[in-house]
């Protein structure tokens, strides 16, 4: 007889299972054999199940009939761009969602609950290198949720042994993402000859991680078995004006074309300096694979190949 190992014996609860991230830690535990819980407040597919994560009763429930021994929470509100004239529900999804899915894993017994926080919640950091030690300086509703989610974190591993990890993602490009993203912006009107103009930019920085990086990262850290420290940076190799990265980006696709003026996003206006990868390939073993040329191509490939495989 067979046994099982303790990974394949393992039910992971994902939450946003529909979203950008969620959607790729739930495929990628499948492809090795986890039994996951694919859930979201609002499913694009039939096998998520709902769950709003504001709703502590059917958390409970659904973490106690499947028997869940880990969460993964992707879901949420997914940037500062995003409910920005609802902060209140950014407080109840970001923050109460974190905290019912804690007091969850900690009635029941699971095993690890990993947070994607953000790189958010630095807010503006001099030019140097940023470790996870920098102090958070969020200047958003949706970085001051993610630092209370950590806070969070934190609180129930050291009052209530509720093993938690959190990582501070850089900016996900990649298929499958819905909010704005500039990198997708320049690929898409370069495809139909049309500059991209932005009225901001021109010595703005952006630090940028392949979604299957990002993935990558949230699995390592549900892998990982003793950290030293509950919170990492996960982020890739390039630090980069969006000049630059436009730069990049017309070496691949023909037709990238833009013009900046100066100042900083302002769906997004903080400016740090390069976030350290050190202690998640130290502790997680997670280094970012996928360099941006390379992120670049691959993202340009699932938008336009599909489309010229018609042709054929």
């Amino acid at each position: 007889m067979t046994t099982a190992s303790p990974r394949q014996r393992d039910t992971v609860l994902v939450t946003g299972a529909s979203g950008l991230l969620g959607s790729g830690v739930v495929t990628k535990l499948r492809e090795r054999g986890t039994r996951v819980l694919a859930t979201d407040a609002f499913p694009r597919a039939d096998e998520v199940t709902v769950l709003d994560v504001t709703q502590p009763t059917a958390i409970h429930s659904l973490v106690a009939k499947e028997q869940v021994t880990g969460i993964v929470h992707c879901g949420g509100i997914s940037g500062p761009m995003v409910a920005r004239d609802n902060p209140q529900s950014i407080i109840d999804i970001n923050i109460g969602g974190t905290a019912n899915l804690l007091e969850a894993a900690r009635v029941h017994g699971v095993r690890r609950l990993v947070f994607c926080s953000s790189l958010t919640v630095y807010g503006n950091t001099d030019e140097g290198p940023v470790p996870e030690t920098t102090a958070t300086q969020p200047t958003s509703v949706y970085a001051a949720s993610k630092v209370a989610g950590e806070a969070l974190v934190n609180a129930y591993a050291t009052q209530h042994g509720v093993d938690g990890i959190s990582l501070r993602i850089g900016t996900v490009y990649g298929p499958g993402r819905r909010t704005a993203c500039f990198i997708r912006t320049l690929l898409q009107n370069a495809a139909v000859g049309t500059e991209t103009v932005l009225p901001f930019g021109r010595d703005f920085p952006r630090q940028y991680l392949y979604v299957q990086d990002a993935v990558d990262a949230l699995v390592h850290a549900w892998d990982t078995k003793s950290p030293v420290h509950r919170v990492f940076n996960a982020t890739g190799d390039s630090y980069l004006t969006l000049p630059q990265i436009a730069e990049i980006a017309s070496g691949i696709v023909p037709g990238v074309v833009a013009r900046f003026e100066d100042g900083p996003d302002p769906d997004d206006p903080d400016r740090q300096g390069q976030l350290t990868a050190q202690r998640a390939s130290d502790e997680l073993g997670f280094t970012a694979r996928w360099s941006l040329a390379e992120g670049i191509k691959a993202y340009a490939n699932d938008l336009f190949l599909p489309e010229d495989r018609s042709h054929d």
